[in-house]
């Protein structure tokens, strides 16, 4: 059945990269840029689902007959995590802290998510999405302790973005 074959140029449109190996998947990292400033690198990201709601709309003809249309409404953005990572935690906090205290309107910040890789030297970016009017809906707490160097302890954040856009690299 040729409609069962699985077709590996059509993995493009799907939204997989072809210049990304399944062998080397654990070797790519992601950068979170929050107003264009690197704020963290991660080694997981998760989430950002993306949902269109499905609006049923009955509708009865003259002979009484009646049948259902479904008309696509509003897409919903769900919020992503990026976990195992580095970053300027000082400024993921404050940002936190901003919407924690209301501040909404200053807390919203446009920025992106790009997946990069370096190979022999040199970076190569795979995949971004761009997000907007976000803001943190959760940041890791304490794991620090007296045997882990402050610069090898690991954040975790999470997002909730109005928007959620694949951009072209």
């Amino acid at each position: 059945m040729p409609f069962l074959q699985h077709n590996r140029d059509s993995e493009a449109d799907l939204g997989s990269s072809s210049k990304i190996s399944k062998d080397d998947l654990s070797s790519y990292q992601f950068d979170l840029l929050v107003e264009g400033k690197l704020t963290g690198t991660f080694g997981g990201l998760t989430g950002g689902d993306m949902t269109i709601a499905k609006i049923e709309y009955n509708l009865v003809y003259e002979s009484g007959l009646s049948t259902t249309l479904y008309i696509p409404g509003a897409t919903t953005f769900h919020p992503f995590s990026m976990t195992r990572g580095f970053g300027r935690y000082n400024e993921l906090y404050w940002w936190f802290r901003e919407a924690s205290d209301g501040l909404i309107n200053e807390a919203r910040r446009n920025g992106s998510v790009i997946m990069w890789k370096k190979t022999n030297g040199t970076v190569e970016h795979y995949l971004r999405w761009d997000f907007s009017n976000a803001w943190p809906i959760k940041l890791s707490g304490f794991s620090y302790n007296q045997y882990q160097a402050a610069s090898s302890a690991r954040i975790s954040i999470t997002i909730a973005a109005e928007t959620i856009e694949l951009v072209p690299v």
